[in-house]
């Protein structure tokens, strides 16, 4: 399975991260359970959960500004009521993705992203994706979750603070 289906989200939300802090004025999210159902390009969606907090969620717009200094020449946001438009471009390697896409806030417990992407070159073989991310609040964090536990459909369970260097997934206990 292509690695793209899980990345996407997490380098949406990397990515505008920043700009969202930046002259936007967002409803901040929930502390707690967030539940992740992503589907991109029409495969059968993923679902992930995610324990977040308010110092993780400053943890990942600073990660975010990073990536976006590193590999972004464009990063445009506006807001209109509960709306976020976003444009992005970035280059991934040899290959440049230009994203659009919308982001609908339902108060501070939940969220739905559609964006679409094209690659040029293609990326992984995809000439464009269409990402649509729907979040939401499932309450407190389940007992043992640290802020950053990611918890994919198979179980698998890491902590976006501590992935490995190489950008593997640390799987909790290890």
């Amino acid at each position: 399975m292509s690695p793209i289906p899980f990345l996407s989200p997490l380098v949406a939300l990397a990515l505008a991260a920043p700009a969202m802090a930046q002259s936007i004025d967002l409803p901040i999210r929930k502390e707690g359970l967030w539940q992740m159902s992503t589907t991109v390009s029409g495969a059968p969606a993923t679902t992930s959960t995610l324990c977040m907090d308010k110092t993780f969620g400053k943890e990942m717009m600073q990660m975010g500004s990073s990536m976006q200094k590193d590999l972004c020449s464009r990063n445009d946001m506006s807001r209109d009521g509960d709306k976020v438009h976003l444009h992005s471009v970035c280059k991934f390697g040899e290959s440049t993705a230009t994203s659009k896409g919308t982001a609908v806030f339902s108060g501070d417990t939940g969220y739905r992203m559609d964006m679409q992407s094209t690659y040029n070159p293609p990326m992984m073989g995809m000439k464009e994706a269409r990402t649509t991310v729907e979040a939401k609040w499932l309450g407190p964090c389940k007992p043992g979750q640290k802020p950053g536990d990611v918890t994919m459909a198979n179980g698998m369970t890491f902590n976006m603070r501590t992935m490995g260097a190489e950008g593997q997934p640390v799987t909790a206990g290890s």
